[in-house]
């Protein structure tokens, strides 16, 4: 690991997150400059979910990944966006940053940024050690910067290489940035993503809720035993949920705030999420569902727009899908696929397990109870 490895990803999630801010423009005409700060977590993962579109779609199409291609695709995406957003919005109004920092929620503050700190730290040493970071993502990663493209051979005898390759398109893109395969820095690029997630958050919640309720909920994000273990592991779980959350908040102030830009936002987090693990797309269909439930009074006005969404994920899960069966390679399908609707016992067992890890103190702490609790509170009082 060197000065130069870590400064390339720092200039690589700088771009991402321009690149986010013209999607985010595009989507939102009349974003203010004090807008645009506050919802910065927000760009940069639509930064992040855009190239990671993008560089699948390079990959289906069998044009090859390399630092060209990609600079080429984000000038086109930064380009289109930028065109679209000036011809729907008016010129930016100058506004000083939107304040999250108060006599009272400073020292909270502080201890989001002592938690992220030490997470950079593990990030900064940590090797390729995981199972399917070895096995499965760091290989793929190393393949498109080296090559450029996926051989079908080499993934099919890669445990999951069936798995959508956006996440991977990402890393390799990482190692171009830090200029070798360099596997131990490219930790750091998940911090990168925790960073966007917790700004996210942040930026999205902000004028909902006070500074003193909301930085402790965030703070518990990088505390929580299992996320803090896994922190900077190279896996796509993090990612997804990430994408997924994020995604689903969205669709939760649209429901509420009815702006124009939340839903397209979300759709493309979700067609990310779907090329970040095959899981995607069911997650994705567990959010829009969430939806079609809240919006039941207002089916017809809303629902169709739902489902919209939930269609991005499967023309993302599809666009893998076609180059997969295009070289006879095994399905993109989730893991167990349906047997567990022919099987009782199976599916008791299933939902035994989810159960049990959804109250599990030594994986959440008391996070997803609470966020129950809150939601029953919501009912109760309406």
């Amino acid at each position: 690991m060197t000065v130069r490895a870590i400064v390339g990803l720092v200039v690589l999630n700088v771009l991402l997150a321009v690149l986010g801010s013209a999607v985010l423009c595009a989507l939102r005409p009349a974003t203010t400059r004090r807008q645009l700060v506050r919802l910065a977590g927000v760009s940069y993962l639509l930064g992040v979910a855009a190239l990671m579109v993008a560089l699948t779609l390079l990959i289906v199409l069998g044009i090859p990944v390399n630092v060209l291609s990609t600079v080429l695709t984000g000038g086109v995406i930064l380009a289109a966006t930028w065109l679209l957003g000036r011809r729907r919005s008016r010129q930016l109004i100058p506004c000083a940053p939107a304040a999250l920092v108060s006599m009272w929620s400073a020292p909270l503050l502080a201890l989001l940024a002592v938690c992220l700190e030490a997470v950079f730290r593990k990030g900064r040493l940590q090797g390729l050690i995981e199972f399917d970071g070895w096995d499965s993502w760091g290989p793929k990663a190393k393949a498109l910067y080296h090559f450029g493209h996926l051989d079908p051979h080499f993934l099919d005898g890669l445990p999951g290489g069936s798995y959508p390759p956006g996440l991977s398109a990402l890393l390799a893109t990482g190692l171009h940035a830090i200029g070798s395969a360099d596997v131990v820095t490219l930790h750091l690029q998940y911090w990168f993503l925790g960073i966007g997630f917790v700004a996210a958050l942040l930026g999205l919640l902000a004028t909902r809720v006070t500074p003193l309720l909301l930085l402790p909920f965030v703070l518990v994000v990088f505390v929580m035993p299992d996320i803090r273990s896994r922190s900077v592991d190279m896996y796509g779980d993090l990612p997804l949920g990430f994408l997924v959350a994020t995604a689903a908040l969205l669709v939760a102030l649209w429901l509420e705030e009815r702006r124009e830009w939340q839903l397209p936002a979300a759709s493309l987090l979700l067609a990310a999420a779907a090329l970040t693990k095959r899981e995607g797309v069911i997650l994705a269909g567990c959010v829009v569902v969430a939806g079609l439930a809240a919006s039941s009074d207002r089916a017809r006005k809303d629902w169709p727009r739902l489902l919209a969404v939930f269609m991005a994920a499967v023309g993302a899960t599809l666009l893998w899908q076609t180059w997969l069966w295009a070289h006879s390679l095994p399905g993109n399908g989730p893991s167990g696929g349906l047997h567990f609707l022919t099987d009782g016992r199976r599916g008791w067992d299933s939902f035994h397990v989810v159960t049990n890890n959804l109250f599990t103190f030594d994986l959440w702490l008391l996070s997803l109870t609470i966020a129950i609790a809150a939601a029953g509170l919501c009912l109760l009082v309406r």
